[in-house]
């Protein structure tokens, strides 16, 4: 028996581009839609009741959708042309009401799958029996599937379209979606803001898909307080998925958020490397403090806010958190967008959202990490034994009448010495000391999450654990957390509840500082023939019966000596959403958090370190524990309303309060036997002259903001904030500060001179100005400390002053403007985001060295000001696009040039100045100066005659005198360009990526130059090993044109231009390889949904314009790793 149905002709590719690219956000006024053939018939719907008078088209329809319950898409700006319509129907079919108000307009429509589509063509006939088409009705599959993006939340109104039959559907909240179609269809869908997939059914009826997101396509911004669509909003911002997060790498969501951001820098610490307990040096578009006190939580004046899930959160706590909990972040880098937050403001502030639960039943979802770190010593240069003897020859080691061997009064002990080591180098002995106290570390990482309920009710709960073993040995970080997120819905009133418990320990390794190993001398052996460790390589005694010794580092690093940190937190984060109506709407929140960290530090009595001291004084214990505990709330009204389909405003009011303590109690214990273990109770006492140490720190601060969003027909765009703290961080007579900003922006490809240029997607200008501050000098400055002498006198204890507070010290406020474009081209195939930034801090603050008849070593105050200007840039391009063949090639580019200046110090910082010049420092405080020039007195070279230095003067003229006050800037630490490079490809469920960081005219101070090659005492010739450059490129003989000085001479060396090098380099910070695996029979078996594999190698290789030691007291490394992520 043959079916009737009922079919209508294929759409046209216009029709289908529409369908794709207009249902999910409700855009729908925007598109044009292509005339089509022939048209199905529209189902029935129920039966629409009027009573209208002169109302427009537009207005009508949004009458007729109110009582159809169907989905409409349009050309607004088509039907705005038909006359006004003056109708009186009563249960009339939605065809006639159609046939009414369209039968004299070039407009056709059609009902397919819940939308009505509204395009220019031949209205349909009236409907006849003719009209039905009988044929034999081809086999059907009913498909069901879920769409998510890549961190698997879920995709309400999402696109689904047959390419074939051209039918549609749209997904739920939940992600779900049901269609019927032909067993062999191609699906394609599509979601704003996301990159369309092709996906062929070949006969499957059930589908998981996930999304990718488009680069900067993130369609709302989220700052923390309120949530805004990315077209009204006229600040800097940028959103980076988790998905993207987890294409750069594994490590942690800081290092993956250095190469997405060309803003957001983590500053190079030569020292520490690739030390996993060290915390990163992260700033926004540059400095703005000339100080960075560091707080009993970590934070340095330079750094910027970080919030987590609403509420400000530490830099410990971001860079230990799970990225597989993290479902987006927000960087914040202008005063539009961070003026929301005031005083803490100034620096940029990072917006981290973590992953909320998906409805449904319960799936489990699984991560594994695993990394493999191999120590990178490529840039050390050090001689071998037969250089390293050589060297000592030449410099007049082993000659009695040179100043190289003080100790010896014998010319005859120095030959032995000399005979001793030359016998060692003759045999074969040949040490390589650095591979010693390194190793290849290993990380392993496991996440659990569990997450369901319905849409009223939804749970997640996750468990992570990471242990992390250092290229050091012994040193390594082991982290773990749990959190549980409750969500309530139910009518107007939305829950949330966030419970989150983390900890971690960090284990320093027992081998040291990495410089100590670079230092050992090549020509002495690790170990005796028995495989034992003495505690010296070499013992002699020189003719005056002084004991010379070389200390073996491998002996202290057996012995039981320790120093690690525990730490235990707890974040418990309750906020409420109440719609009081459509347009008005209240939110609530309050965090608690609490924590605790604790470090123990252990020296061994029989460390080298105590040899020739007393008893007594022989071991070490230091403890050092500190607390923290803080609340804060907020309460905010907003409003919200769309007017006449042309004005959208959004008003927002909100207070906050914030409490912080932090306490810490400390001691250093002294004198252990030998033997004992790391107990205090075993000390013979406090170190000498030392007491315990307890302060404690309180923090307040009151807050309260208004904001005001006006958008007019979605083109001309203003933003406005205003905001007044409270603070107990400044001057007692400066206790509140205001803040705020104004933008403006214009959307060009709305308006209607470009609404009909195809090419162009996205046209935005944006410009801003405001005022935010600094907040990172916590117990500082407020208020003058006193303390209780520990000793007694014949009068009894008295008290010290320890702190002088400064009443009148004012906030450090940043003045801020920024103006920037948003461009996407060719149906996004090309887009750019650029923006010039300028800001003004002013006025600074200040730590100046007081004098000692003062009682303390510092005092705050206000000086000066600094500028700072730059252009930030982000260009993305997709070369191929192949939505059926599922293939995508993107290249990237971004990139930021910036200078800053000092001013209005006058001479109020040359005491500092001549400090820093004391202390070898490079930094000056100098009006006009940039706080990353590099100050010192230019060099001519070497002379060839003498092998001595020549400077040149301030005047241009040249002597061999070195005066300090011939000292200029000899170069700049800031690059003048610096970026990433990317491409990335995607085929079907494989996918590449590549991503090479340049650096382009920054200079550096060569250290390795400075300690190793030149600057050579007569101590580290006899005890330290040398770079390769202090044997083969020194002067040696009147004549030679060498680099550095004589290689004999032995005369203090000053810093000069000779060691600022220009570093240019090509990092491979990170290259990624994934496959994705969806829907195969055997995972269904297994009851697996999903199964990714994700490879990674990062930092691999360096090109750089100098040679210089990276990673002196930690070296840096090269990781690989793989990632694997299961959802059953």
């Amino acid at each position: 028996m043959k079916k009737k149905y009922c079919y209508g002709s294929r759409l046209r590719r216009g029709a289908v581009w529409l369908l794709l690219a207009a249902a999910p956000a409700g855009l729908f006024s925007s598109l044009s839609l292509m005339p089509v053939g022939v048209y199905a018939q529209a189902p029935a719907t129920p039966g629409i009741t009027l009573d209208v008078k002169n109302i427009t088209v537009p207005a009508l329809l949004n009458e007729i959708r109110k009582q159809v319950g169907l989905r409409f898409i349009y050309d607004q700006e088509e039907l705005k042309k038909l006359p006004p319509v003056t109708m009186r129907v009563k249960n009339a079919t939605l065809d006639e009401v159609l046939r009414k108000v369209l039968s004299n307009s070039r407009l056709s429509w059609n009902v397919e799958n819940g939308v009505l589509v509204i395009k220019r063509g031949t209205p349909p006939p009236t409907p006849t029996n003719n009209n039905t088409v009988t044929e034999q009705a081809p086999q059907l599959v009913t498909v069901r599937g879920t769409i998510t993006d890549d961190n698997r939340q879920a995709l309400g109104k999402a696109t689904i379209l047959d390419l074939k039959g051209h039918i549609g559907a749209f997904t739920d909240e939940s992600g779900n979606f049901e269609i019927t179609t032909s067993p062999d269809a191609i699906l394609q869908v599509s979601y704003i803001g996301m990159e369309p997939q092709m996906v062929p059914l070949k006969g499957r009826t059930s589908l998981k898909i996930s999304l990718v997101a488009r680069n900067n396509a993130k369609e709302v911004v989220v700052t923390g307080i309120v949530t805004r669509k990315k077209e009204s909003f006229t600040g800097a911002a940028a959103t980076y998925t988790g998905g993207q997060l987890k294409t750069v790498g594994n490590q942690n969501v800081l290092q993956s958020l250095k190469t997405l951001d060309p803003s957001f820098i983590i500053v190079e610490n030569n020292m520490v490397g690739a030390n996993p307990n060290a915390m990163p040096n992260i700033e926004i578009r540059g400095k703005s403090s000339l100080i960075s006190v560091q707080t009993q939580s970590n934070a340095n004046a330079n750094q910027p806010l970080f919030i987590l899930d609403g509420f400000e959160t530490t830099l410990q706590v971001i860079n230990d958190l799970d990225m597989n909990r993290v479902a987006a972040i927000t960087v914040l880098k202008d005063a539009a967008s961070t003026a929301l937050y005031g005083a803490r403001a100034a620096n940029g502030v990072v917006v981290i959202e973590t992953l909320k639960p998906k409805p449904g039943a319960m799936r489990v979802s699984y991560n594994y990490d695993f990394r493999v770190e191999a120590p990178d010593l490529t840039s050390y240069n050090m001689m071998n034994a037969a250089e390293k003897l050589e060297y000592e020859k030449l410099a007049g080691r082993y000659n009695i009448n040179r100043s190289t061997a003080p100790l010896y009064e014998s010319q005859i002990l120095l030959d032995e010495l000399y005979a001793k080591r030359l016998t060692n180098v003759k045999r074969g002995v040949n040490t390589y000391w650095l591979n010693e106290p390194v190793r290849i570390g290993t990380t392993n990482g496991h996440a659990l999450y569990a997450e369901g309920g319905d849409n009223q009710m939804r749970y997640g709960v996750g468990v992570n654990y990471k242990d992390l073993n250092g290229v050091m040995k012994g040193s390594g970080r082991n982290t773990w957390g749990a959190n549980i997120d409750l969500q309530y819905r139910k009518g107007k009133l939305n829950i949330s509840n966030k419970l989150y418990l983390n900890g971690y320990r960090a284990d320093q390794s027992p081998y040291g500082s990495f410089s100590d190993w670079v230092k050992v001398l090549p020509y002495f052996e690790k170990r005796n023939p028995d495989g034992s460790v003495d505690p010296y390589l070499d013992i002699y005694t020189t003719s005056n019966n002084q004991v010379d010794t070389a200390g073996n580092p491998l002996y202290n690093a057996t012995l039981n000596s320790y120093d690690y940190t525990k730490s235990q937190a707890i974040s418990e984060n309750l906020q409420m959403i109440y719609d009081i109506n459509s347009d008005l709407r209240i939110t609530g929140g309050i965090n608690i958090t609490s924590d605790n960290a604790t470090t123990k530090t252990f020296l061994s009595p029989m460390n080298t370190t105590f040899i020739g001291q007393t008893a007594e004084n022989r071991g070490t214990y230091d403890y050092d524990e500190q607390t923290q505990y803080g609340y804060n709330g907020n309460l905010m009204l907003s409003y919200g309303k769309l007017i006449s389909n042309k004005h959208q405003v959004n008003l927002n009011a909100r207070g906050e309060i914030r409490n912080e303590q932090n306490n810490r109690e400390a001691f250093t214990a002294a004198g252990f036997p030998v033997g004992a273990p790391g107990n205090p109770s075993f000390a013979y006492g406090y170190e000498p002259d030392g007491i315990p140490v307890y302060t404690k720190t309180i923090r307040r601060s009151v807050a309260a903001l208004a904001t005001a969003s006006y958008m007019f027909d979605r083109r001309f765009l203003l933003d406005g904030s205003f905001r007044m703290d409270g603070s107990t961080s400044f001057g007692t007579n400066n206790k509140y500060s205001p803040f705020w900003s104004a933008g403006i922006g214009y959307n060009l490809h709305n308006d209607a001179l470009l609404r009909g240029v195809k090419w162009i997607s996205l046209l935005k200008i944006r410009a801003n100005i405001g005022l935010t501050g600094n907040q990172n000098f916590q117990g500082l400055s407020s208020e003058s400390v006193y303390g209780i002498n520990s000793s007694n006198n014949q009068f009894g204890q008295g008290y010290t002053i320890r702190n002088i507070g400064n009443p009148d010290l004012k906030w450090q406020n940043s003045m801020s403007t920024d103006i920037g474009a948003d461009m996407s081209f060719l149906k996004d195939r090309i887009t750019l985001t650029v923006d010039y930034y300028k800001k003004n801090t002013d006025p600074l603050i200040a730590l100046v060295t007081t004098p000692s008849s003062t009682g303390i070593s510092a005092y705050p105050f206000n000086i000066g000001y600094q500028h700072t200007s730059g252009v930030e840039w982000n260009l993305k391009a997709a070369p191929i696009r192949n939505l059926r063949k599922n293939l995508y090639l993107t290249l990237g580019m971004t990139g930021r040039y910036q200078k800053s200046t000092y001013g209005g110090f006058l001479t109020m910082m040359e005491k500092q100045n001549d400090l820093a010049q004391d202390n070898n420092s490079l930094q000056r405080f100098r009006d006009g100066s940039s706080p990353d020039a590099i100050w010192a007195v230019r060099s001519a070279g070497i002379d060839p005659g003498t092998g001595t230095e020549v400077f040149i003067k301030k005047d241009g003229t040249k002597s061999f005198d070195y005066e300090a006050k011939d000292e200029v800037v000899v170069g700049n630490a800031q690059p003048k360009m610096e970026g990433i490079l990317s491409a990335n490809l995607r085929w079907s469920a494989f996918t590449f990526g590549m991503n090479i960081r340049y650096t382009y005219g920054g200079d550096v101070f060569n250290q390795a130059l400075y300690d190793r090659v030149e600057n050579i005492t007569v101590r580290k010739v006899a005890e330290e090993n040398m770079d390769k450059r202090a044997l083969y490129e020194r002067w040696k003989k009147p004549g030679d044109v060498a680099r550095f000085k004589a290689i004999n001479n032995f005369t203090a060396v000053k810093m000069t231009s000779r060691y600022v090098q220009r570093n240019n380099y090509l990092a491979g910070e990170s290259i990624n390889v994934s496959y994705e695996l969806l829907n195969k029979p055997w995972m269904r078996q297994a009851g697996l949904s999903t199964l990714r594999f994700t490879g990674y190698t990062n930092d691999v290789f360096r090109l750089a314009t100098i040679k210089s030691e990276r990673g002196t007291d930690y070296p840096f490394s090269n990781s690989y790793s793989l990632s694997v992520r299961a959802t059953f």
